[in-house]
This record gives C-alpha cells, sequence and structure tokens, in this order.
C-alpha cells in the first residue's frame, strides 16, 4: 500500500525485542516523537519464526496504554526471508500508471510465485533510464504471510496501513538523512540472525542480499569466553550490562573480521562495479566498537556508521530518558518505518 501525509506507528518486530516509533513532520522537518522498546522473552522468535504470538501481542497492548499514540495506523515489515521478491527492472518506456499495470500483468516473468499467491506493488523508480527504458522496483510478498502479520497486528487492536519490506525501510532513513549522490552506497544493517545488504544508487535501491549472519556469531563467542546465557551476551553487545564490549577487543575484532568479509563477497552481485564508492552500517552490529574503521581498512571502501539523526530531528525528552548513540542502533527500521506516515 502507498504511504499518505499521516501519522503511522513505525512496529519493528526483531528477533530480541519490539520497537515503536513514532514521527511526525513540522513544516518540512521530520520529528521523532516517541521511541519505544522491550525485549523478548528467550525464543519468542527464532530464525526469524515467530514461536510466541502471545507475548508480542501483549507487549504491543502494553505499549498503547503505557503510552496512549495519537493514532492506531500502523507500518510494519515483513522479513525478506519469508517468501519476499524485490527486484528492479527494466522495462519499455510508458506512462508511468501502464507500466505499472505492464509489469503487474507480467509479474510470472520476474518472481518465482504464482502471481495469485501473492501481493504485488510496483514503483517507478527512474522514468529515464534510457532513450525507450524505464526502471521500476517490483516488490512481491505472499499473501499467507501477509495474513500472519496482519492478524497479529489486528488482534492487538492496531490497524495495519501498510505492509512494508526492511530494506525499504533502511533505505527511506539513509535517504532522508544524506544527500544524493552520484555513487553506489552500499547500507549494511546486522541484525542477530540476518544482515541486509542493500546497494543503492541516486534512484533508489539497486540489488540486495539477506545474508544468514548476524550478532549472533558474536554472541556466541562472548558465551564460548565467560559461560553466560545468550540473552546476558546480547545484553552486552547493546550495552546493557556493567561488561563492557570495550573491553572485548579480540572478540569485536574478529566479529569485524567476519563483517568485512560477508561484505566483500556481496560485491559479487554488484552489477557494473567492483565495489561500492562507500559502505553504511547499522543494526546492533553497528554497536561494536570501531567497526566502521575495520570494516574499511579490510574493504577499502570508506565506512561509517549510519546517522539517522543527521537531518532528522528528535523530541527532546528522548535525549532526557535515552541517547543518540543507542537509538541509532536500535531503531532505524522502526523510524523508517513510521516515516512512510510523512513522507
Amino acid at each position: 500500500m502507498p504511504g499518505g501525509k499521516k501519522g503511522l506507528l513505525g512496529i519493528d518486530i526483531g528477533t530480541s525485542s519490539l520497537k515503536i516509533a513514532f514521527v511526525e513532520k513540522k513544516g518540512k522537518q521530520i520529528v521523532v516523537k516517541e521511541l519505544w522498546e522491550k525485549e523478548f522473552p528467550p525464543d519468542t522468535i527464532v530464525e526469524g519464526e515467530i514461536m510466541d504470538r502471545e507475548t508480542i501481542i501483549g507487549f504491543i497492548k502494553e505499549f498503547i496504554d503505557e503510552k496512549k499514540p495519537k493514532t492506531r495506523d500502523v507500518s510494519t515489515f515483513v522479513p525478506a526471508n519469508k517468501g519476499i521478491i524485490v527486484k528492479r527492472i527494466k522495462v519499455e518506456k510508458m506512462p508511468i500508471e501502464e507500466a505499472k499495470e505492464s509489469i503487474k500483468w507480467n509479474a510470472d516473468q520476474y518472481i518465482p510465485y504464482d502471481p495469485s499467491e501473492v501481493s504485488l506493488d510496483v514503483s517507478i523508480v527512474n522514468p529515464d533510464a534510457g532513450e525507450n527504458e524505464m526502471e521500476a522496483l517490483l516488490v512481491a510478498a505472499r499473501n499467507d504471510i501477509l495474513t500472519d502479520y496482519i492478524s497479529l497486528l489486528k488482534e492487538a487492536n492496531l490497524n495495519p496501513y501498510i505492509i512494508d519490506v526492511s530494506i525499504l525501510a533502511l533505505y527511506n532513513v539513509y535517504e532522508m538523512n544524506y544527500e544524493k549522490k552520484d555513487e553506489v552506497v552500499s547500507l549494511i544493517h546486522i541484525g542477530k540472525n540476518f544482515t541486509h545488504i542493500v546497494y543503492a544508487g541516486k534512484t533508489g535501491p539497486i540489488i540486495y542480499r539477506d545474508v544468514t549472519f548476524g550478532t549472533k556469531e558474536l554472541i556466541r563467542m562472548i558465551q564460548d569466553r565467560f559461560g553466560v546465557t545468550s540473552t546476558e551476551a546480547e545484553r552486552i553487545i547493546m550495552g546493557k550490562e556493567e561488561r563492557k564490549l570495550e573491553d572485548l577487543k579480540d572478540l569485536c575484532s574478529s566479529f569485524s573480521e567476519m563483517v568485512s568479509d560477508t561484505i566483500i563477497k556481496s560485491f559479487a552481485i554488484l552489477p557494473g562495479k567492483e565495489k561500492p564508492d562507500r559502505i553504511i552500517i547499522s543494526g546492533g552490529g553497528a554497536s561494536v566498537p570501531d567497526i566502521e574503521k575495520r570494516v574499511e581498512e579490510k574493504t577499502l571502501v570508506p565506512s561509517e556508521k549510519l546517522n539517522v539523526f543527521n537531518k532528522i530531528d528528535i523530541d527532546e525528552k528522548l535525549l532526557a530518558v535515552g541517547n543518540i548513540d543507542k537509538y541509532n542502533i536500535l531503531f532505524p527500521l522502526a523510524i523508517g518505518l513510521s516515516m512512510r506516515g510523512v513522507i
């Protein structure tokens, strides 16, 4: 479904926690008004599969009771490993609405599913890709997966207004905070079980991959070193324990090497270039000290951590109870989802 000029709650149902954001637009400025997180008990979500719906529904209702949001309209995403296809395709130049309908009609050329089993959305991202060509972004999601997420949100007394894709939520945040240049940027979002790799150019996402790699590798290293539980190790990574990552330089270095190798392998999917012009890192993996420096040294590509608040403002009340570094790591996807209501 398309976005609009209405407020939306951005709900990121992650492997480890529920994260909710709400943004508003004041004039031309986007302002983050609400950020809320609650950690899931172990095994609520396993390898992307929701195992305990009732806990998630209960947490959402707790947020509603506590924060009393202005809206119950929601933007969320279905994990890309759950039957989601995102493809950038070229078609013959024609009026935009005709192009959209043509792509949907011929969707079986682009997706490995029966078109009757999926919901489709098409955006024209480059109407002048060539003398007689235009480029479009095709998103297809399996109907059974969508139904599961929609029913969960409705059970939590919410109205699912937009079902998005994580990589597009990430791109929304990048696009809003960074000037468009004639370059290819690699957006690397390192979650617990999966890493989203998005290559984006001046006209939007070019190609993406989801890799079965994430902070779970660092969690295992911490567990082996200290004999702690998975939950305790994850809390160390997120800065929620007395033991700090800054004191585990050898483990952080090993993890950063693994991230760098994963990124380098992904260069092979980038069309027309050997490597991107810039790498921007986000997600839980961005909490690792100096990970951007290690990645830059190994890939020989300028690298940095995503700054969600480069051009987006944040309400002062949120700064009184948290800090920008924490919000940068935890909330880029939730903020990107909520932005769909104001862009």
